[in-house]
């Protein structure tokens, strides 16, 4: 299969994690063979890029709009929840704590307890294509499709602020200084923005 818009990521044993079109899930040991693979489906392409936890958790958005936890021993499902993502190239982000956040054609951001259940889900104006990116204390900074706003959430879910200067909207995902003091995004505008993250003011 091909990985398309998937990126791989690197346990800190080594171990290698992709998804594909085909509907496939893998993982390869640094030499590049194969030590296991989760069939999705080939209707449920899993070419989201993963998030890895702490404690070796997978996290991963399948095609069939749901989000899995594998087992980082054989790829087994520790769970799965609809995130309603079928179209959506979000992938999750983990937080400190365990969270998992993602992004969702339904307009809304999702955060997942480590345990599979909902934690909080937080409504915007349109559907959410960029991975979530979060600072030291927490707070969770995204950009939204087709609308003129970045969001700053707190770890609780709640309105932080917006930044209306992306005119025609994102579907890049920001990345904070490495202080925390300010995110940057790409905009439909052709410009990189710079965002005081305290205020969200350019």
């Amino acid at each position: 299969g091909l990985i398309d818009t998937c990126s791989a990521a690197i346990a800190d044993d080594g171990t290698i994690y992709f998804g594909s079109n085909d509907g496939k899930f893998y993982a390869l040991r640094p030499d590049g063979s194969l030590r296991w693979e989760h069939d999705f489906g080939a209707s449920a392409p899993a070419s989201n890029s993963p998030a890895l936890a702490v404690d070796g958790t997978i996290y991963v958005k399948a095609g069939d709009g749901f989000l899995y936890a594998l087992n980082p021993a054989d790829g087994s499902a520790k769970w799965r929840f609809d995130v309603h993502a079928i179209l959506s190239y979000a992938s999750p982000s983990v937080a400190a704590d365990g969270t998992v956040y993602q992004g969702s054609g339904d307009k809304s951001l999702y955060a997942i307890n480590p345990d599979g259940t909902l934690k909080w889900a937080y409504a915007t104006d349109n559907d959410i294509y960029t991975v979530p990116a979060i600072d030291a204390a927490g707070n969770l900074y995204f950009g939204v499709l087709n609308s003129a706003k970045l969001w700053s959430l707190t770890s609780a879910g709640t309105l932080r602020w917006t930044y209306s200067g992306a005119a025609l909207g994102t579907s890049s995902s920001p990345a904070l200084s490495a202080d925390g003091s300010t995110v940057y995004f790409g905009g439909y505008d052709h410009k990189l923005h710079a965002v005081d993250s305290a205020s969200g003011t350019p």
